[in-house]
C-alpha cells in the first residue's frame, strides 16, 4: 500500500506540469535539487486535489519560483513530493498554497533552509507539516520562569504557554526548537557555574507554531561559608581551629584581627594556634575563580587556662589579737572558695565575700575558680595569734552570740559584738532586711569578743533606707538573733 501511494506521488511529480491549474510559471532548473515530502492544511483542514504547493527563495528583494507540485489526497493525508531547485546549502525557502477552491494564493509556514540533494519527510509518517491559510490562529510565545538573567544559585526553569493544549518543545545548545527538539514536560534544571541558552518554541494541531523564545541564564555558584572546628567558645586549653568549606576547590582567606577578609589576606593551609589567656576572633571567607564569595563567618574563641592561685592579706605570719584576712585574685569575676578547718576546698566550700576575722591559730585554705577556667592550686596560709601578756579570763565571753548592739536605734553607725565561747569556732554575723535579704555579712574564725562597726550600707557601700534589720550570728552549733533599728540620718532631717 505505501509503494503504491508512492508511486502515485513521484507520477503526479511527472505529470504535474500537464495536470497543475497554478498561478505561477515554471521554476528554473537548476544544477541542483532537493525534495521534500509534505503534508498540506490550508486553515487547519486537509489541502484539496488540484491544489498546488510552491517553494520560494528570495534572491536580491525578488522571489525567485524554485519549485511547484500538485497536491494530492492518498488515504485521507493531503500532501505531495516537491521538487525544489537549489545550488548551495542555506538558502531560506518559504511556502504559498494554491487554494483551488477560493482560487487564491495563501501563505504557508513554516519555511526550511536548502541542503543540496537533501530530502525532508517521508511517507507516511514523517511527513513534513506545512500549514497555510489566511486565517490560521498562532501558538502564543512560550514564557520563562524565572526569567532569563545572572543568578547566585541553581535554578529550576519552567516554560509556560497560554494557548490551552499548546506542546513546548526546547533545545539547549542553541539551535532553533522544532517538534524533533525535546518536549517540555518537567522544569529544566541549571546547576551553579552554568551558562545556558534556552530556545523554545509551542506546536497544536491546526494552528500555526509560535515565534521562538529564547532566554539566557548565567548560574554564577555562591562559595558556602566556611566553617570552624571546634566550634566558638570558651576553652580552658590552647586549641588549633581548623577551617572547612563544603565548596570543593574553594580557598579560604581569613583574619585574626576583626577585619574583613579579602582575597589578600591570609590564606588558610594549617589549624590556626590560639595559646592559653588569649581571646582571638577568626573571621573567614570563602573564594573560589568565576564563583560569589561566601558570606564572612565569624568565631571567637577565649583560652582561659588555669587560674592563678588566690592570694592573702595580709600574708602568713604571726599576730596579735585579732587579724582581718582578704582573699583576692588577679583573674576578675573569678570566685574563690576557701576553709578553715584544714580540709582541701572545692567548689562546694564557704564562697568568699568579706574578710575573714580570725582570733586564734588558724590555717586557711584557698582556690579560685571560675567557667571556662581550670580552677587555681590551692593556696594555704597559716596564722598564728599571740597571746597578750596578763590575759583577763573575765573576758571570755560567757555564752556564744550577739552581746551588744549600741546604739539602738541608730542613725550613722551602729557597734555589734559578739562572743564566741568555743575555741576555732567559724562563724557568720548577717544583716537581713525585713524581705529576708542579706544586705551584709561579716565572717571570721576564732575565739573571745570581736566587735564590728556597721555603717548602715549594704555590702557595696550603699546606703540602706531606714527601718528594721535583724542580725544573725549562727556558728556550726549555735543561732542567736538581735533586732536593730536604722532611723533616717540627722542630716536629712533638716
Amino acid at each position: 500500500m505505501k509503494l503504491k501511494a508512492l508511486l502515485i506521488l513521484m507520477l503526479a511529480l511527472i505529470c504535474s506540469t500537464l495536470l497543475a491549474i497554478a498561478p505561477w510559471d515554471e521554476p528554473e532548473i537548476l544544477t541542483g535539487s532537493m525534495t521534500v515530502m509534505a503534508e498540506v492544511t490550508i486553515d487547519g483542514l486537509p489541502a484539496s486535489a488540484n491544489d498546488v504547493l510552491a517553494a520560494f527563495v528570495t534572491v536580491n528583494g525578488e522571489e525567485e519560483l524554485r519549485g511547484k507540485q500538485d497536491i494530492s489526497v492518498i488515504e485521507d493525508t493531503a500532501g505531495c513530493l516537491i521538487l525544489i531547485y537549489t545550488d548551495t546549502d542555506d538558502e531560506e525557502i518559504t511556502f504559498k498554497v494554491w487554494d483551488d477552491d477560493a482560487q487564491e494564493v495563501v501563505p504557508a509556514y513554516p519555511s526550511i533552509f536548502s541542503e543540496v540533494n537533501g530530502m525532508i519527510g517521508s511517507w507516511p509518517d514523517e511527513l513534513f507539516l506545512i500549514y497555510a491559510g489566511n486565517n490560521l490562529q498562532t501558538v502564543a510565545d512560550p514564557v520563562f520562569d524565572p526569567p532569563a538573567g545572572t543568578y547566585h544559585m541553581e535554578q529550576d526553569i519552567m516554560i509556560n504557554c497560554s494557548t490551552p493544549g499548546a506542546q513546548i518543545y526546547y533545545t539547549l545548545n542553541g539551535s532553533d526548537p522544532t517538534e524533533d527538539s525535546i518536549l517540555y514536560t518537567n522544569p529544566i534544571h541549571l546547576p551553579p557555574q552554568t551558562h545556558t541558552t534556552i530556545k523554545a518554541r509551542a506546536y497544536l494541531s491546526g494552528w500555526l507554531p509560535s515565534p521562538i523564545s529564547t532566554a539566557i541564564y548565567e548560574i554564577i555558584g555562591v562559595v558556602e561559608a566556611p566553617y570552624f572546628t571546634p566550634a566558638a567558645g570558651t576553652y580552658a586549653t590552647e586549641q588549633n581551629i581548623v577551617l572547612n568549606s563544603f565548596t570543593p576547590g574553594s580557598q579560604i582567606r581569613y583574619t585574626t584581627d576583626g577585619s574583613e577578609p579579602t582575597e589578600a589576606s591570609t590564606l588558610y593551609t594549617n589549624p590556626i594556634h590560639l595559646p592559653l589567656n588569649s581571646t582571638t576572633t577568626i573571621k573567614a571567607k570563602g573564594f573560589k575563580t568565576g564563583w560569589l564569595p561566601s558570606p564572612t563567618a565569624s568565631a571567637e574563641y577565649i583560652i582561659t587556662g588555669t587560674l592563678p592561685a588566690p592570694t592573702f592579706d595580709p600574708p602568713a605570719g604571726s599576730y596579735k589579737e585579732m587579724v582581718e584576712i582578704s582573699l583576692n585574685s588577679s583573674i576578675s569575676d573569678a570566685a574563690i572558695h576557701y576553709t578553715i578547718n584544714g580540709s582541701i576546698p572545692n567548689s562546694s566550700s564557704p564562697l568568699y565575700s568579706a574578710p575573714i576575722t580570725i582570733t586564734q591559730d588558724t590555717t586557711i585554705k584557698a582556690i579560685a575558680a571560675k567557667d571556662g577556667w581550670i580552677s587555681s592550686t590551692i593556696a594555704t596560709a597559716t596564722y598564728q595569734i599571740l597571746p597578750v601578756a596578763n590575759p583577763d579570763d573575765t573576758q571570755s565571753p560567757a555564752f556564744t552570740g550577739i552581746h551588744g548592739v549600741y546604739p539602738n536605734p541608730f542613725r550613722d553607725a551602729v557597734s555589734i559584738q559578739i562572743g564566741i565561747k568555743e575555741p576555732a569556732n567559724q562563724y557568720l554575723l548577717n544583716i537581713y532586711n525585713l524581705k529576708g535579704q542579706c544586705v551584709h555579712e561579716y565572717q571570721g574564725n576564732g575565739k573571745g569578743f570581736v566587735e564590728y562597726n556597721w555603717d548602715g550600707c549594704d555590702a557595696s557601700g550603699k546606703p540602706l533606707p531606714a527601718g528594721i534589720y535583724i542580725l544573725q550570728l549562727k556558728t556550726p552549733t549555735t543561732s542567736s538573733i538581735k533586732k536593730i533599728v536604722k532611723q533616717k540620718s540627722a542630716l536629712l532631717n533638716h
